[in-house]
């Protein structure tokens, strides 16, 4: 397992030789840290076989070779949340601030050019690019998002094996779709809304669901975000949702 961990760590580190414009700002959560993960997969390196965000996180696999991942913001919280040692066979984090005693990889040392994460509360509100500022800007933008998640999924069947199972594989999921740079991530932390996309510098607050019936059982306010991505649309929403 030890060479296949290693292999693992490996791969990871050659797609980020190739991502480097793609990280705008570093992780401040976890939710963050899972998407830039299926950034980071997205090359085929290696793959996603399962996961959905309980202990272990998800299960990679590298020339089939399945290896159980752990994922946290700081490795600290890896002992903070009283993780077993042998409950998985790596962990992969943003900053290693705990040396553990299971193979870890620190992404951010992987993204030199990045800032340090500030930890305060995610900011939606689109500071760093154009907002749209009406309702026929925001759904432009949002068709815009839509069509091009279309696009680039329709040009990766060989990326998902199988179908998620919580939000947690769609997040993912939506990481992958999101690497070849047609838009990108601007903040997250799988709050309410969960994140902010941005399509040629408009932001677009984005709601993620395993199911579209979940916005309306998590009680989400529908003027809270701009459009919902899901994997099954089994309820008809009154805002714009992608299945």
């Amino acid at each position: 397992m030890t060479k296949s961990v290693d292999d693992l760590f490996n791969a990871i580190m050659q797609s980020a030789e190739n991502m480097q414009t793609l990280v705008l700002s570093a992780p401040t959560s976890e939710w963050a840290v899972v998407f830039l993960l299926g950034q980071l997969s997205a090359r085929g390196h290696f793959r996603f076989v399962r996961g959905d965000g309980g202990f272990p996180d998800c299960t990679l696999a590298i020339e089939d070779v399945n290896i159980r991942i752990e994922i946290e913001l700081k490795a600290s919280q890896f002992i903070l949340h009283k993780h077993p040692l042998d409950g998985c066979d790596a962990v992969i984090c943003w900053t290693n601030d705990k040396k553990l005693q299971i193979p870890t990889l620190e992404l951010s040392s992987l993204f030199p050019n990045v800032k340090t994460a500030v930890f305060a509360e995610i900011d939606h509100s689109g500071k760093r690019n154009k907002v749209a500022q009406t309702l026929a800007d925001r759904y432009e933008s949002i068709v815009r998002l839509f069509d091009t998640t279309c696009t680039v999924a329709k040009s990766m069947p060989n990326i998902v094996l199988s179908a998620p199972t919580s939000e947690w594989a769609v997040v993912f999921l939506l990481g992958q779709i999101s690497a070849g740079g047609h838009f990108l991530f601007v903040c997250g932390d799988g709050g309410f809304p969960d994140c902010t996309f941005a399509i040629e510098d408009v932001n677009i607050r984005i709601e993620v669901e395993l199911k579209a019936s979940q916005f309306i059982r998590h009680k989400h306010p529908m003027d809270g975000c701009d459009a919902v991505i899901c994997w099954t649309n089994d309820k008809k929403l009154p805002i714009p949702t992608l299945e």
